[in-house]
């Protein structure tokens, strides 16, 4: 565990909450995941796309 203490958190990296690296990484993960070229079986619930950031949904319904 103190191994890590000063390190820059990683979680700054996470993109979608579920690949960690640059945005052309993460594009490619998801066009093979598309393709169904990944050869695992993905639960459905994670197939979704990425949710709505906050700021999107609260824009959508002002009156909440």
């Amino acid at each position: 565990m103190t191994d890590g203490i000063g390190d820059e958190p990683i979680g700054q990296y996470l993109n979608g909450q579920v690949f960690i690296g640059d945005d052309a990484f993460v594009t490619r993960m998801h066009s093979i995941r598309k393709t169904g070229q990944d050869g695992i079986n993905i639960p459905t619930a994670q197939r979704r796309p990425p949710a709505a950031s906050l700021a999107a949904i609260a824009a959508a319904h002002p009156t909440r």
